[in-house]
């Protein structure tokens, strides 16, 4: 009998119930899929780092005996080192319509004992050929088949390589050429493995190497051996030294891990809460509705436990169901996950699957949720003696509430508004859940735009504010700054050219230690500009250092601090320099000074490792190709190609807020529309009276509506301080030392959620109102009280 009765009302009540399955198959669908394509990215990175040993220790320097990766194997520690050859060189493209960089790594054999690389397709070039292995993405995006000919500016002069085949190594995972760059983007960056042989002619380093790899010890910590290692290599130019953690590959692939991991454990959350608030309200109402019914059963002889038992079958089976059917769609959801991220990380076996094991965690979870906040729902029932629950309850006793103290403002609201406010303060409890859940609702819409916002605000920043050069030319060492920018300036097409010098450096303050590099610009630079935060133009010091808001927390100084700076190239001498500014930065973790007073700390004349140019329109082509030819050009950066990179993927990601606004959409639509149910059993008496004395159902759906507007408003209020809260989190959570978003929103954001929240605010009651007008007067009006 207690079974027919669940699935009777289960059937009366479908939309209310499955509306709050929804809920949960979304919050579940969320959760299955994030945490597979978590477990599968981890398993992924761990099995190829392992396969194909990784390192733990990465040094750069200018150049070095090959025997110095011996040298570093006698440290204490150290298990296998090996030296390379890494040079960035440009493609000769046809024209020079586009500016193609190619990172050469050299090998000695396939097997070596650290960073190999896996051979994806094609064969592995011939000691001493010109065969060159590339990665599949760079022969993809630049439309390159295995046997074509890659033509490669090396030293001024073109020098064209077969491509024998594809590779990938678990160096190059997230394939950037530094931390400028945001995202990969194949047609301007790729990673290509040559013979040392090779490589050493060509660039006349036979027997020497400029990079080293290698494996720690079991039980051996990084910061056990750097010291050594900087001692190892400090005639050699280190220009830098970092850990596996702070690699540029690895601390990508990391950072977005722990992203997944936290949105895999948080996001969900906010949709199982609510449906459990839902599967609460609408229980402890079914209780309400049915004290007559639970008063027979317990005159029939059915125990307390047994009618619980009942009442919790109903969250069990929409728990069981919303559960199961997200761990479902979760588990389709994570192959979609896994092709995009297949799109960003060259990690061998990353997929979705199907996870018996999720799927099994989901429908546990959801149940468990569900149960909880039926019980609480319906406990009320051992409470009610037989004789007590056939009677109906007594009414609430009739009492002001708060706007009625405002007597002029009560007043001067109409019959109708009154009705409505009144009903809002009835039931204070559901009121709050519907609030609180329409805020939700809202914070999710305006966090899906947010994020876009910070990130266009952060891409206009960087390339519209700050860097206001067209091209950047970066050279293979020092020179002298005065040549180059007068060399570049006699390249027809460059309107302007003013020098720039990187300087790999240590950062101390206190106990705080930093590597990073130290920029030096002219103290008038126009092509890049530093800014406060109200976007005025900080002028460089002739005797202090500039620092970036991360780099100022991260170290814990303040201005006006001394910290000391040791330079990694040329003179190696400790200096204190003063702090003159903090400001604002978005993208890396940046240190300037005066270009003259970079150089002196140095010990050197005025130089430049790269040079900036303005180009007049229409003559990009002309200009690159002439900068290309220059034989101390290593590389050349196309701001523009940037700029338009990371605003094609953002455009390219706007599915994600569609997809994020739907389910905000869901979210909203089940809480007011539940809301609304409980609202309506509770009151058909009280509006079949009115269209009884002549209120006509217009006039009814007026007043519901007026409290829908009522209920809105105040989530929207409530919703901007908990977008900013949820904006900030996302913004601490994913910063890094590359990147960090900016906490801007645009009005408009804040416009479209709220349109978002009107529209399903209407979608609940036009649904609601289909139910009025189904309502019978005289069945209402029998009902006993």
């Amino acid at each position: 009998m207690l079974r027919r009765k669940l699935w009777r009302d289960l059937k009366a009540n479908y939309g209310a119930y499955l509306a709050c399955a929804g809920v949960l198959v979304i919050g579940l669908m969320l959760y299955v899929s994030l945490s597979v394509i978590l477990e599968s990215l981890t398993d992924s990175r761990d099995d190829y780092y392992q396969k194909y040993r990784f390192g733990d220790g990465f040094a750069r320097f200018v150049q070095g005996p090959a025997g110095l990766a011996r040298d570093l194997e006698d440290i204490e520690g150290i298990e296998r080192a090996v030296g390379r050859l890494v040079q960035e060189v440009m493609v000769n493209n046809a024209l020079g319509e586009a500016t193609t960089t190619v990172r050469l790594v050299s090998f000695d054999s396939p097997d070596q004992p650290v960073n190999r690389f896996r051979l994806e397709s094609g064969r592995i070039p011939a000691d001493g050929s010109r065969e060159v292995l590339v990665s599949p993405a760079f022969l993809k995006g630049n439309e390159y088949h295995l046997g074509d000919n890659l033509p490669l500016v090396i030293l001024g002069r073109e020098v064209n390589f077969k491509i024998s085949g594809t590779a990938n190594s678990p160096e190059y995972i997230y394939e950037i050429p530094g931390g400028n760059a945001l995202a990969p983007d194949p047609k301007a960056f790729g990673v290509a493995f040559v013979s040392y042989s090779t490589i050493s002619s060509l660039f006349n380093m036979q027997g020497s190497v400029n990079d080293i790899s290698f494996i720690l010890s079991q039980d051996t910590e990084f910061k056990d051996v750097k010291k050594a290692v900087e001692r190892q290599l400090q005639g050699c130019g280190l220009t830098g030294l970092v850990s596996r953690e702070d690699q540029l590959s690895h601390s990508m692939l990391t950072q977005e891990l722990l992203g997944l991991k936290g949105s895999a454990s948080t996001t969900p959350i906010i949709f199982l809460v609510v449906a459990s608030a839902i599967l609460y309200i609408t229980l402890r109402r079914m209780i309400e509705q049915q004290r007559g019914q639970i008063g027979l059963l317990k005159a029939f002889g059915f125990s307390d436990r047994e009618i619980i038992i009942h009442y919790l079958g109903y969250p069990l089976i929409i728990g069981g169901f919303g559960g199961f059917a997200g761990g479902l769609a979760g588990s389709w959801f994570s192959f979609q996950l896994a092709i995009l991220y297949q799109q960003f990380y060259n990690i061998p076996g990353l997929q979705g699957k199907i996870s018996p094991g999720y799927i099994g965690a989901a429908t546990l979870l959801s149940i468990a949720f569900g149960v909880i906040a039926g019980y609480q729902g319906c406990k009320r029932v051992t409470k009610l003696s037989p004789a007590e629950a056939m009677r109906p309850p007594a009414p609430l006793a009739g009492r002001r509430i708060i706007i009625e103290k405002f007597g002029i403002l009560w007043s001067n609201l109409s019959t109708r508004v009154r009705m409505a406010v009144r009903n809002v303060f009835r039931n204070r409890q559901r009121t709050a859940i519907a609030i609180l859940g329409v805020a939700c609702a809202f914070s999710m819409m305006v966090t899906a735009r947010g994020m876009f916002d910070s990130t266009f605000y952060l891409i206009d920043f960087q390339y519209n504010r700050v860097e206001l050069y067209d091209l950047k030319t970066v050279l293979r060492g020092y020179a002298d700054k005065i040549s180059i920018v007068s060399g570049a300036e006699h390249v027809d097409g460059v309107a302007k050219a003013e020098p720039l010098l990187e300087v790999p450096v240590t950062l101390n303050y206190r106990w705080h230690k930093k590597d990073t590099v130290l920029t030096g610009l002219s103290d008038q630079s126009s092509l890049y500009r530093l800014l406060t935060q109200d976007n005025e133009h900080v002028t460089l010091p002739r005797n202090g250092i500039v620092i970036s808001t991360q780099l100022a927390e991260l170290l814990d100084v303040t201005q006006g601090d001394k910290i000391t700076v040791k330079p990694m190239v040329g003179d190696l001498k400790e200096q204190h320099i003063p702090v003159k500014r903090i400001i604002p930065q978005y993208v890396g973790m940046g240190a300037y000074m005066d270009i003259d007073s970079l150089s002196a700390l140095l010990k050197s004349s005025p130089v430049a490792s790269s040079v900036m140019v303005k180009v007049e329109k229409d003559k990009f082509s002309e200009v690159r190709k002439q900068l290309q030819k220059g034989a101390n050009v290593a590389a050349i950066q196309d701001k523009t190609k940037q700029k338009a990179q990371f605003e094609d993927l953002m455009e390219t990601s706007m599915a994600s807020q569609y997809v994020l606004l739907f389910f905000s959409f869901v979210l909203g639509f089940a809480i007011v529309y539940n809301v609304n149910i409980i609202s309506l059993s509770e009151r058909e008496r009280e509006l079949a009276t009115l269209m009884v004395i002549g209120m006509s159902e217009r006039e009814i759906g007026r007043i519901l509506l007026i409290e829908q507007g009522l209920l809105g408003s105040a989530a929207v209020l409530l919703g901007i301080p908990l977008s900013y809260s949820m904006l900030y989190g996302i913004a601490k959570a994913t910063a890094t030392e590359i990147y960090n978003m900016p906490m801007v929103v645009k009005p408009e954001t804040f416009a479209v959620a709220a349109a978002g929240t009107v529209i399903f605010l209407l979608a609940a009651h036009w649904k609601i109102t289909r139910k009025i007008k189904k309502l019978s007067m005289l069945d209402v009006l029998k009902q006993q009280e």
